[in-house]
């Protein structure tokens, strides 16, 4: 049992999850406002006090993973001098999940991140399908991270009953080696025996090269599944390799749909639409990208194309932003299915219901924080 007082905030990303939580739950809603100035700095104010209350925020890190680190750092600030019962974090999405391991003389993210929780006094850090389990270890303060495969159950079980055939004409495909051990959970879950996993190379950061599909998907119908989808160019390559092979059908399962814009250069036959000024050209190629990522930006669903003029040089190059969404939509995948971790507007999903499918996982983080809040099992819930 628990006498302390129930509160649900989040960050702007979140609101969707909260207010749904909050109106299932009977809590107070909207109760943090988050200033933003000019110069993007921000501001958290709590609007009344949270003494003594278990505070839940859930703080999805989309779509700036920095920004939303450093949001997170500062609510715990606000949080501080309210003096809660307990803070507890729920990064339904946690940012910077695939630097979790060192490789050369990189960076290990993950472990900055779970530091950053620690030091700002986070009393549990609850989240959703992390990148890998090594991830845990780099936390010194509780942490959870709960696997949402049984919310895919039903959606798969329809799958299949429209599609006239069996569980036995599926094959659950694992995109690389390292999704292996979650696609043979997903299928335990979803009840499909069939299993195939893909062999892949990465030449750069979000790029990705299906090479060798190790089991049979001929005259089936394959579901590839994995925690992240960005630029989608991951399970785009694997999907082919499955047509390739003779895959009757091909749907996709994820857990985060980020949907990330990919920058390209962009050929001739490609009018741009707009003229963008940028300051120089002559610098590395990762700040080079950065500057590219800051300036081209919009919302719709097609590649966009600009001409992009050097301040310094007045020398002209030429850009393609291509979405993800554009990507997925014109490529062998039929379907794809996300859950809410990052929660999307009723326009996107609209704008995108020929191919994508949007499934809530607010019923589990509200078991989540009922049992939290009560001091009860978490096993009962799948933790990874």
């Amino acid at each position: 049992m628990s006498n302390s007082r129930l509160v649900v905030l989040a960050n702007k990303t979140g609101k969707k999850l909260a207010e749904k939580i909050c109106e299932d739950m009977g809590l107070d809603q909207d109760l943090i406002n988050i200033q933003r100035f000019n110069d993007t700095e921000i501001l958290p104010e709590l609007k009344e006090s949270v003494r003594d209350a278990d505070v839940f925020y859930i703080c999805p890190f989309y779509p700036d993973p920095k920004g939303r680190l450093v949001e997170t750092m500062f609510v715990a600030d606000a949080l501080r001098c309210s003096v809660p019962e307990r803070k507890i974090a729920m990064p339904t999405y946690l940012g910077f999940m695939r630097s979790d391991k060192p490789e050369g003389r990189t960076s290990i993210n993950i472990r900055k991140v779970a530091e950053t929780f620690e030091n700002d006094g986070w009393d549990y850090v609850a989240s959703i399908h992390i990148h890998n389990k090594a991830i845990y270890s780099a936390f010194r303060i509780p942490f959870d991270s709960f696997l949402p495969t049984k919310f895919f159950r039903k959606y798969i079980d329809e799958l299949v009953k429209e599609s006239n055939d069996k569980k036995e004409d599926f094959v659950i495909v694992a995109p690389d080696l390292g999704r292996a051990g979650y696609a043979e959970k997903f299928a335990d879950e979803v009840g499909i025996g069939n299993f195939a996993i893909i062999y892949k190379v990465r030449p750069s950061p979000g790029e990705a090269m299906a090479k060798y599909l190790l089991g049979d998907v001929k005259n089936k119908n394959a579901i590839i599944v994995d925690d992240i989808l960005d630029t989608g160019g991951t399970v785009i390559e694997a999907a082919r390799l499955c047509e390739e092979k003779g895959a009757n059908s091909i749907y996709v399962v994820m857990t985060h749909g980020i949907f990330s814009k990919k920058i390209r250069k962009a050929n001739e036959k490609e009018e741009p639409v707009k003229t963008i000024y940028i300051e120089s050209f002559e610098k590395d190629k990762e700040d080079l990208k950065e500057d590219l990522q800051r300036i081209l930006q919009y919302n719709g669903f097609e590649p966009r194309t600009y001409r992009v003029i050097a301040e310094d040089t007045r020398e002209e190059r030429f850009y393609t932003l291509e979405p993800a969404e554009y990507r997925l939509k014109n490529s062998p995948i039929e379907r794809v299915i996300v859950t809410d971790t990052i929660p999307r507007s009723e326009w996107y999903l609209e704008e995108n219901k020929d191919w994508l499918t949007q499934v809530s996982i607010v019923p589990l983080l509200e078991e989540i924080i009922d049992r939290v809040h009560y001091k009860k099992s978490l096993a009962p819930l799948h933790k990874q």
